[in-house]
């Protein structure tokens, strides 16, 4: 796709192509004429999916636990804090940190 070549989901059983066919489908529905943004979309999502393929089980566990808005952004904001040199955290739950801990 970043070279404007359509996907072949030939190889894909049925789950795995409604799936892919899906992330296609939303990235050609994005209205942006910015093909640096809409390659960066691309690699974000191939990393994304390339990180989950190499998670076992329990790992896509704990990170669909980790799928909350407010968890989310105490991840993001966490991540910003160690990119930044900071120990802060905004992870106060017990059950919460442990969740990122694991995730790490």
């Amino acid at each position: 796709m970043c070279d404007g070549e359509t996907p072949d989901l030939g190889g894909l059983r049925g789950s795995e192509r409604r799936t892919v066919q899906a992330i296609v489908d939303i990235v050609n529905n994005i209205v942006c004429d910015d093909k640096e943004f809409r390659s960066s979309l691309l690699r974000a999502i191939n990393l994304t999916v390339s990180v989950m393929n190499e998670r076992t089980d329990e790992g896509l566990s704990v990170l669909e636990s980790c799928c909350r808005l407010p968890v989310l952004k105490a991840l993001q904001i966490m991540v910003q804090c160690v990119a930044a040199g900071s120990g802060e955290t905004l992870l106060t739950g017990e059950e919460e940190y442990g969740r990122a801990e694991c995730l790490f």
